[in-house]
């Protein structure tokens, strides 16, 4: 008689202990398709996330852009006088004015994570907390 048949027999019939070693964490598991959605979704945020901070690092070579572009820096600290002075999210704000694409897919895969992490949150059977 195979484990599992005795595992029925003692009246554990939802408790297969033994075959549910592939649920790590507690339960809380994700299918090979909503990993690989989630990884390459990741993948290509912290990519268009680099190269649109990248891109916006170019606003420290526009000195006549610093008054509309640095809004957070001219908020929080006043009228911006020297590069070091520009936070670093003013630097989105001018990628996402002068060059949108990147920073237009970071926001499509960040939202699309978003959605796929609630979309599971919400689609399993045992409670998340």
């Amino acid at each position: 008689m195979n484990s599992k048949r005795r595992l029925q027999q003692k009246g554990y019939r939802h408790m297969n202990t033994r075959y549910n070693n592939h649920k790590i964490g507690g339960g809380f598991f994700l299918t090979i398709n909503q990993m690989v959605q989630l990884g390459s979704s990741f993948m290509l945020f912290i990519t268009s996330a680099l190269m649109s901070w990248y891109q916006g690092s170019n606003l420290i070579d526009n000195p006549d852009e610093w008054k509309y572009s640095a809004k957070f820096t001219n908020y929080f600290k006043g009228t911006v006088s020297n590069y070091e002075d520009i936070y670093q999210i003013d630097f989105f704000i001018y990628a996402a004015k002068f060059y949108p694409t990147a920073f237009i897919v970071m926001l499509i895969s960040l939202l699309y994570m978003l959605i796929l992490i609630l979309y599971t949150l919400f689609k399993r059977k045992d409670p998340a907390i």
